[in-house]
């Protein structure tokens, strides 16, 4: 394992959970992820908790996945589900769709959480409606 490193309101560490070997090319991703994040939780105000981001391929594989996910760091560009208190979801929520370098965003309102992710690379922004990726 890594030293775990503070950057800012974050901690790498939050970001392993489900990924307890993780390898320095997935903390590299993690600590851009941790700068990208920074600010967002500077005009939040309020603290951003990460419930998953990147997940070994076991921990996928026992959850019934394929592996293919974002949150498996060594294949994905990196995904994160975020929460904080419920009501300031929505602005949560509207501060990563402003986020130029964040590329898809989802809110999962009746759960709190938000997964937000780096897969495309078109410079667009992209929400889930319920069944599939759109380009807003």
């Amino acid at each position: 394992m890594l030293r775990d490193q503070k950057i800012g309101y974050f901690s790498t560490q939050e970001f392993v959970k489900f990924d307890p070997r993780a390898s320095a090319k997935t903390y590299g991703k993690i600590i851009s992820i941790i700068k990208i994040l920074n600010p967002i939780r500077s005009a939040l105000k309020q603290p951003i908790i990460i419930l998953s981001a990147s997940r070994s391929l076991e921990h996928e594989k026992s959850m019934g996945r394929t592996g293919k996910s974002q949150h498996y760091y060594p294949n994905g560009k990196g995904a994160v589900d975020v929460t904080c208190k419920p009501e300031k979801l929505e602005e949560l929520y509207n501060l990563l769709l402003g986020c130029d370098k964040i590329s898809r965003v989802c809110i999962y309102r009746e759960n709190n959480f938000i997964h937000f992710d780096f897969k495309k690379s078109d410079h667009k922004k992209y929400v889930y409606d319920g069944e599939k990726w759109a380009r807003v």
